[in-house]
C-alpha cells in the first residue's frame, strides 16, 4: 500500500475529520506495514455506528494480509458500545483474512477491555509508530 485509500480519506475529510467526539485522522503505517487509523477524543454510543461504518470502508479498502492498525493513544473514553464496535470490526477482518492491531491504549481505556473480557481477542501493539 503506497497511500490512503482515497474512499477512505474523502470519507474522513466529508466529515472534517470528526464524527461526533471523536477525530480520526488516516496514514500509512511503517511497523507493520498498513493503514492506520488514529482516534483521539471518545468512541461511544453517539459515534460507534458512524465510526463502525468508516471503519468497515477503511477494512473493504485493503487486500487480503494487509493490516488496519487503530492508533487509540488519544482516545480518552471508549464504552462498551464502542467495544463491541472494535469487535465487529475484528470478526470483520478476519474474514476478510487482513489484520486488526490495537495500538498505544491509554491504561483507562485498556481496562474497559479488560472488565468486559474483550483483551485476549485483540492483538496489542505498544510502540508508537504511527503516521496517521
Amino acid at each position: 500500500m503506497n497511500e490512503v485509500p482515497s474512499g477512505v480519506a474523502d470519507r474522513i475529510a466529508a466529515r472534517g475529520g470528526r464524527i461526533g467526539d471523536l477525530a480520526v485522522a488516516a496514514g500509512l503505517c511503517g511497523s507493520p506495514p498498513g493503514l492506520c487509523l488514529a482516534l483521539a477524543g471518545s468512541l461511544g454510543n453517539d459515534n460507534s455506528r458512524d465510526f463502525g461504518e468508516l471503519a468497515q470502508a477503511s477494512l473493504a479498502a485493503l487486500s487480503g494480509g494487509d493490516a488496519l492498525i487503530l492508533d487509540l493513544s488519544g482516545l480518552e473514553y471508549i464504552s462498551s458500545t464502542g467495544v463491541g464496535t472494535l469487535t465487529t470490526l475484528l470478526a470483520e477482518a478476519r474474514r476478510r483474512e487482513a489484520f486488526l492491531f490495537l495500538r498505544g491504549m491509554q491504561p483507562k481505556v485498556r481496562a474497559v477491555f479488560d472488565v468486559l473480557g474483550f483483551s485476549e481477542f485483540f492483538s496489542f501493539l505498544e510502540d508508537g509508530g504511527s503516521n496517521a
